[in-house]
């Protein structure tokens, strides 16, 4: 039994920001519709967006990014049932941060959406792909450079890494414990496991 091809129709683009330049428009084709989102924090604009959207499969991204053709059908050419598609999290998370993720509408709503709560940056992305990953969704992670990220990365506090670690914790205890010790013990030895 051969695959269904997803076409561009079949995809909607949620993009939450509070920028007037949003880079990554460059990059969405036409066809496919776009839902920018201004209110809230990421995690509501996001949900926001895909409550919006019509079509089955959904990619949320950042405003800051380019990517090409070729990487958007590489993407859809992966997106079989139960399948989320994005960006490699940070080390020692095994998971996929928002900067690009592509998934089903279905299992988004299946798995009750992006975490609200949680105020700041970092945390509720990979809280989601492991509730996805729970749920029974196949996660296939792509590497950052895939897409080109417009303003460069800062280097977060460790006070916010530490806030983020107890986030996932207190949600996750079970998928976290390993990588909690791995980032502990690369803060201390600066050695990744």
């Amino acid at each position: 039994m051969s695959k269904k091809k997803i076409s561009l129709k079949d995809i909607s683009f949620i993009i939450p920001t509070n920028r007037d330049k949003i880079y990554t428009l460059e990059s969405i084709p036409p066809e496919c519709p776009i839902y920018i989102e201004r209110e809230g924090n990421d995690y509501q604009a996001r949900n926001k967006g895909i409550k919006k959207a019509k079509t089955d499969i959904v990619i949320v991204c950042d405003d800051d990014i380019k990517f090409s053709k070729g990487f958007l059908e590489f993407v859809l050419s992966k997106m079989e049932e139960n399948t989320l598609v994005g960006l490699e999290d940070y080390y020692p998370m095994r998971w996929c941060i928002t900067r690009f993720m592509c998934f089903w509408k279905k299992d988004w709503e299946r798995v009750g959406g992006f975490d609200e709560s949680r105020k700041g940056y970092g945390g509720p992305d990979t809280d989601f792909c492991i509730r996805m990953e729970k749920a029974g969704v196949k996660i296939i992670r792509l590497p950052r450079d895939s897409v080109e990220h417009v303003y460069p990365e800062k280097k977060r506090p460790a006070i916010k890494e530490l806030s983020v670690l107890l986030y996932l914790l207190r949600r996750h205890p079970r998928q976290m414990i390993i990588p909690a010790f791995k980032l502990i013990f690369r803060k201390i030895t600066g050695i990744e496991l």
